[in-house]
């Protein structure tokens, strides 16, 4: 049974995708061009109005979606982990700067890597800066992501929940994105949660070796 909290969030998340404009709905609606991840876990963080809307987005889509709090420990324990011990599977979401940070190192011994992330952090203005850090072969697709993202006003996170489930399987995990910073850079106004793809390495032993030994 949902506690007070949840009942909360979840009301908010209503609030934000009830407040989109129709118009934008429907563009997110349409379908993306190319084949893409297939996910096995959908993360999201529902202590924030804007990862509940995320969830909420991504449920309604048909996405294996899974609440979190600010500490991802339980899912990974529980249902990530288990997972990829018997092999690499897809996961997305959306969460602060720690659970990822976490969720990433872990990844590498499974032979995953991050596809790419988003930083959506708030400014002093009330508004939202987002920046993508994913593979440069795929630059086109990032600028659309961004563009739309901004577009969307407080929004956002709808868009960032479409992203994520239709991330084109052609952008690979790239080694040279580095684990992200716990460190919150300086003059950004609140804490920024960062959607993300998290898939296979492609070519064997550039991102762990774990995998490969079983």
């Amino acid at each position: 049974m949902p506690s007070r909290r949840e009942f909360i969030q979840r009301g908010i998340a209503a609030s934000v995708l009830a407040a989109c404009p129709l118009t934008s709905r429907l563009a997110l609606a349409g379908s993306s061009s190319g084949k893409t991840y297939r996910l096995f876990k959908v993360v999201f963080d529902q202590t924030f109005a804007e990862g509940a809307a995320f969830g909420a987005e991504a449920v309604s889509r048909g996405a294996p979606a899974r609440a979190v709090g600010s500490n991802a420990g339980s899912v990974w324990m529980n249902e990530i982990e288990p997972r990829w011990k018997r092999g690499p599977a897809v996961i997305a979401g959306l969460t602060g700067r720690a659970s990822l940070f976490c969720l990433e190192l872990l990844a590498r011994d499974y032979g995953m890597g991050v596809v790419y992330r988003a930083e959506h952090s708030p400014t002093g203005d009330g508004g939202i800066r987002h920046v993508i850090t994913g593979p440069e072969s795929l630059s086109e697709w990032q600028a659309e992501s961004k563009t739309r993202l901004t577009a969307a006003g407080q929004c956002w996170s709808a868009v960032a929940a479409r992203m994520v489930m239709n991330c084109p399987e052609t952008l690979e995990p790239d080694p040279s994105i580095g684990l992200l910073d716990l460190a919150q850079p300086a003059g950004i106004a609140g804490p920024s949660l960062f959607s993300w793809v998290i898939a296979p390495a492609k070519r064997p032993g550039v991102l762990g070796e774990r995998a490969k030994r079983g």
